[in-house]
C-alpha cells in the first residue's frame, strides 16, 4: 500500500470494523431547581463512607441559618459497568459512562543555592513518586475513569490523553520518571535574602498551570479529582494581600465553581512538613492533604476511599437569600462520623461535554482534542511504528471507520461517502509531527460491507511514546466520532530493556518483502 498525504484510499478492511460496546443508561436524580446543592463524603471511624444515611441525618448551616435537607442522594462512583476495553483501538469513554476524572500534577524542582542543589534529594522523591503512581495505576484505576498525569517541571507541560488504559498511563508515569531532571528546565535559583521570593515565583507558575487544569476540566462530567504533588510549593510572605495568596483564593473559586477537589500530597517523607499552600487549597475545596511521611501510596489509596462516592443535598436557602456564593458547614446527626464538603458553593451552568466546543473553535478540532468519546460513528486507530535503521523510523496509523454508522445517500445501490477528517501524529511532548484534513467524496467500494480504511503517516527520529489522533465528521448526518491511541518505540541502543513490538503485521510467505 502507498501512503498519501493522509489516506490510502479507499480499501476493503479483513474483517468488519467492531461496532462499540452499548452504554449502559446513566444513571439520572432528579433535582430542583430552586435549591443550593453541595456535595459531600461522608466516612466513619476506620475511613469507609457511610451510604445509608437521608436528609433528616444531616445538619446544614448556610450562610450562618439553620436548614433542612431537602434531599441527599449518595452517588456511587466505583462500579463494575464497561468502560472503555483496551483491545478497542482507540476507544475513549462517552461523557455518560464517566464515572470520575483524575488528574496529577508533579511539582518537583531543582533548587540551586550558594551551598548546593537538592537534585539527590530530588531523585529520591521521583523513585518514591513513582512507586505511589505505579500503585494507583494498578490498584486504584477502574474501568469509568479518565486520568492524565501532568510534569510541572517541563518546559511545555503536557496534559497527557485522559485514559483509563493502564498501559497508556504506564507511559505516562515512565516518561514522567525519565523527566525528573530536565536539563532544558531552568532551576529555582535561591540566593540569600531572596530565596522566599524565588520560591513564590515558582508557585505561581504552578497556579498557572493548575489554572488551566481547571478551565480544561470544568465541562468534563464525573467526580473531578485533581492532585498537587509538590513539597516545595510555598505560599510568600506571610501576608493575606500576597500576590500569591490572592491567587491561590482565586484557584480555590474556580475549582469550586467547576466541582473540583483539590488534594494535596507532599513527597517528601518523614520530617519534611505540610504545605501551607497545599493545605489552603485542600481546605477550600473539600479536599485532604497527606505529608510528612513516606507511605505515599497509602496515603493516595486513603484519599481516593474517600472519593468512592458522596452524597449530592439539596436545601432551599429562603427567599430572601438566594444568592450564591455561601458558606456553608454540613454535620451528621451520627456518632463516629466525619464529613467532608466544600466550605462554598457556587452556582455553575450545566453544560454537555461532550457537545461543548469553545467559541470560534472548528467542531472537529475540539473533538480532536477532547478526551471523550462522541457517539455517532465508531473509529478505530491501529499503529505500527518501526526502526529504519539507527536514527530513523516510522509510525503509521491506520484509521478503520464502521461504514455502518455513515449515512451513504439516497441511493443505496451505489452507496458514497461524504465526510471530512481530521488526524494527527504527535510526540510525547505535544509536537505535532503531521497533521491533515481530508474530504472524502467517494463511492463505497462493495457497498462497503468491510469498512473504510485510510492511513497518517509521519518520520520519526528518536524513541519515546508517540500518539494519534483522529476525528471524523459524516457531512449528510452531522454525526461524529473520534479516537486516540499512544505506543511507544523502544530504544535499542538500551540492552537492558527487552525487545518490544507495536504491532505484527502478518503475511502470505510468498510475499515477505511486503511489510509496511
Amino acid at each position: 500500500m502507498q501512503p498519501l498525504t493522509l489516506a490510502i484510499g479507499l480499501a476493503l478492511l479483513r474483517a468488519p470494523v467492531p461496532a462499540q460496546t452499548p452504554s449502559p443508561t446513566p444513571v439520572v436524580f432528579a433535582v430542583e431547581t430552586n435549591l443550593v446543592h453541595v456535595d459531600v463524603v461522608v466516612t466513619d471511624r476506620q475511613g469507609h463512607q457511610v451510604k445509608d444515611l437521608g436528609p433528616t441525618d444531616f445538619e446544614i448551616e448556610s450562610d450562618g441559618r439553620r436548614v433542612p435537607a431537602s434531599i441527599a442522594t449518595y452517588i456511587p462512583l466505583v462500579d463494575d459497568g464497561p468502560g472503555a476495553t483496551p483491545g478497542d483501538r482507540g476507544a475513549k469513554l462517552k461523557a455518560a459512562d464517566v464515572r470520575r476524572v483524575i488528574t496529577f500534577i508533579v511539582a518537583r524542582p531543582i533548587i540551586e543555592t550558594l551551598g548546593g542543589s537538592n537534585a539527590a534529594t530530588n531523585m529520591i522523591i521521583a523513585r518514591r513518586v513513582d512507586r505511589m503512581l505505579k500503585s494507583f495505576i494498578e490498584k486504584e484505576v477502574k474501568p469509568r475513569d479518565l486520568v492524565a498525569i501532568v510534569n510541572a517541571d517541563s518546559r511545555k507541560p503536557l496534559l497527557n490523553q485522559f485514559t483509563a488504559d493502564p498501559a497508556a498511563l504506564t507511559m505516562a508515569m515512565d516518561l514522567l520518571r525519565r523527566e525528573w531532571h530536565n536539563p532544558d528546565v531552568p532551576p529555582v535559583v535561591m540566593m540569600p535574602g531572596s530565596g522566599a521570593e524565588a520560591l513564590a515565583r515558582y508557585g505561581s507558575e504552578v497556579i498557572d498551570l493548575t489554572e488551566s487544569v481547571v478551565t480544561r476540566l470544568r465541562d468534563m462530567p464525573g467526580r473531578k479529582v485533581l492532585f498537587i504533588v509538590s513539597n516545595v510549593l510555598a505560599v510568600g510572605p506571610d501576608s493575606t494581600s500576597s500576590p500569591l495568596r490572592q491567587e491561590m483564593r482565586t484557584l480555590v473559586e474556580h475549582a469550586n465553581r467547576a466541582g473540583i477537589t483539590i488534594n494535596g500530597i507532599g513527597p517528601g517523607g518523614t520530617g519534611s512538613g505540610f504545605s501551607e499552600a497545599l493545605d489552603i487549597l485542600a481546605s477550600g475545596t473539600g479536599g485532604s492533604v497527606v505529608g510528612n511521611t513516606e507511605l505515599l501510596g497509602e496515603n493516595l489509596s486513603r484519599i481516593m476511599e474517600l472519593n468512592q462516592g458522596y452524597y449530592l443535598l439539596g436545601y432551599d436557602p429562603g427567599e430572601a437569600l438566594r444568592t450564591l456564593p455561601r458558606t456553608v458547614n454540613v454535620k451528621v446527626k451520627r456518632e463516629g462520623v466525619k464529613v467532608q464538603s466544600r466550605p462554598q458553593v457556587y452556582d455553575k451552568p450545566v453544560r454537555s461535554a461532550e457537545a461543548a466546543s469553545p467559541d470560534g473553535v472548528d467542531p472537529l478540532v475540539a473533538l480532536l482534542n477532547s478526551p471523550l468519546a462522541a457517539s455517532g460513528i465508531n473509529v478505530r486507530i491501529t499503529p505500527y511504528l518501526r526502526w529504519l535503521d539507527q536514527s530513523s523510523g516510522d509510525f503509521q496509523a491506520v484509521i478503520a471507520i464502521d461504514p455502518g454508522t455513515l449515512d451513504l445517500g439516497p441511493d443505496s445501490a451505489n452507496p458514497s461517502l461524504d465526510l471530512t477528517v481530521l488526524a494527527r501524529i504527535a510526540d510525547q511532548r505535544g509536537a505535532v509531527l503531521k497533521s491533515d484534513r481530508v474530504v472524502l467524496k467517494s463511492k463505497l467500494k462493495d457497498q462497503g460491507r468491510h469498512g473504510v480504511r485510510l492511513m497518517i503517516r509521519a518520520p520519526i527520529g528518536k524513541s519515546g511514546f508517540y500518539q494519534a489522533d483522529v476525528a471524523v465528521q459524516d457531512q449528510r448526518s452531522g454525526r461524529m466520532g473520534n479516537a486516540t491511541v499512544l505506543a511507544s518505540l523502544p530504544d535499542l541502543s538500551d540492552t537492558r530493556k527487552r525487545l518490544a513490538a507495536s504491532s505484527l503485521v502478518l503475511r502470505p510467505a510468498a510475499q515477505p518483502q511486503a511489510l509496511p
